[in-house]
């Protein structure tokens, strides 16, 4: 009964529902609204639950490579169905675990690997094997599902912390966790797979899409991107302050970023179905490098707001653009290793920009001379996707070079 023939856009909205409330969003939206609490209630310093966060981020990029491989030999429910319950059972067990930090380090671990599948990719697998014409759009509208729950987690979080504690507050967001398990059973569909040995456009063997310079570029922007827009972000708020700007003031710009980035996933991901990827994708990264400059260098006010509008949109563009470019330049049998691999470079990369920005700040006292380097990556990502060719697998209306 599961197996029946399913209305494609279906899959769309199981994937928007695992993106409201996903790993990602639970690690940079509702975690930091009990960081204050679990330290003081435990008794630690806040680094201990700083550096859980950093190792959460980087055992992700490891676990979209396992659930990429594994979603290519078993398809895309049972592994990621598993993966998702596993990750549950780790946010889960943030309210049980006695107060040891060696504990809390290894299920944070195991929460980022399992997190791999509460995350857009296996969606994106399913939407990219159904979708041709209107991938971009599809992809987007799936992402809305991220941006909306970016704006309403650290509310939902704020409230039921301040109604039942950080211990049961966390069991409850556990079980809201679960649901997207029931769309990845039901909503699923594993998408036609291209035969084993198949080629590229260029004759190149489906399998050496290591050695294949399209990744590479890829790779290289979707991670200097990530360094960048993830930096930026997490140190908005404490560049502000530190300029005089009011906590009301700071956090503002952080709500116009999040709210650009939930508008900025649809415009682009719509953008993407009109023109060359490539083209839209180093034109946000030029704008995000422009709002960096306005957040560094402005005063607050309208300024800042725009920087952090230019660099929420980056951000908030960048899964729906790692899906459609992966989807246009490699085959769909080898698309959930592509993009797990591609996963990597952008959690690796997040967790590399927020120690840079931590780190310019502890040796200059100021946040700029990250921002510079932002900055520059920004500049030089745009570069490596402006050295794309034209698709690989460009059908229906899809854009070509």
């Amino acid at each position: 009964m599961i197996d029946r023939p399913l209305n494609p856009w279906w899959m769309v909205a199981a994937g928007a529902l695992g993106t409201s409330v996903g790993a990602g969003i639970f690690a940079v939206y509702s975690l930091g609204v009990f960081v204050a609490p679990i330290s003081a209630d435990l008794g630690w310093n806040r680094s201990i639950l700083a550096a859980c966060i950093t190792i959460f981020l980087f055992s992700t990029g490891l676990g979209t490579v396992w659930l990429g491989r594994l979603i290519s030999r078993f398809g895309l429910r049972k592994p990621s169905a598993l993966f998702l319950a596993i990750y549950v059972a780790t946010v889960a067990a943030i309210a049980l675990l006695p107060a040891v930090p060696l504990l809390f380090y290894l299920n944070f671990f195991v929460m980022g690997i399992a997190g791999a599948a509460a995350c857009p990719m296996p969606y994106a697998v399913a939407i990219c094997g159904f979708f041709d014409q209107r991938r971009g759009l599809a992809l987007g509208i799936m992402m809305l599902g991220a941006g909306l729950g970016a704006m309403l987690s650290p509310q939902l979080s704020a409230y039921l912390l301040n109604a039942f504690g950080w211990r049961t507050a966390l069991l409850l967001i556990a079980a809201i966790a679960a649901v997207p398990i029931l769309g990845i059973i039901v909503w699923l569909r594993n998408p036609p797979h291209t035969a084993p040995g198949e080629t590229s456009a260029q004759g190149a063997p489906a399998q050496s899409y290591l050695r294949s310079r399209e990744f590479y570029l890829i790779a290289g922007a979707v991670a200097g991107n990530s360094v960048a827009a993830v930096g930026i972000m997490t140190s908005i708020v404490p560049l502000a302050t530190d300029r005089g700007i009011s906590m009301t003031e700071a956090a503002t710009m952080l709500s116009v970023a999040g709210a650009a980035a939930f508008a900025g996933r649809l415009i682009v991901g719509w953008l993407f179905d009109k023109l060359f990827a490539p083209y839209v994708g180093a034109t946000v990264f030029i704008l995000a490098a422009i709002g960096a400059l306005l957040i560094a260098w402005g005063g607050g006010g309208l300024t800042s707001y725009i920087g952090a509008g230019l660099v929420g949109t980056c951000l908030g563009a960048e899964a729906d653009f790692v899906s459609f470019m992966v989807s246009r330049y490699f085959s769909t049998a080898l698309f959930s290793r592509v993009v797990g691999a591609m996963w990597v470079a952008w959690a690796w990369g997040g967790g590399i920009g927020t120690y840079l920005a931590g780190l310019s700040y502890d040796w200059t006292g100021s946040y700029v001379n990250a921002f510079i380097g932002f900055v520059a990556l920004l500049i030089l990502s745009a570069v490596l996707l402006l050295r794309m060719p034209p698709y690989f697998h460009a059908h229906g209306n899809a854009a070509a070079h």
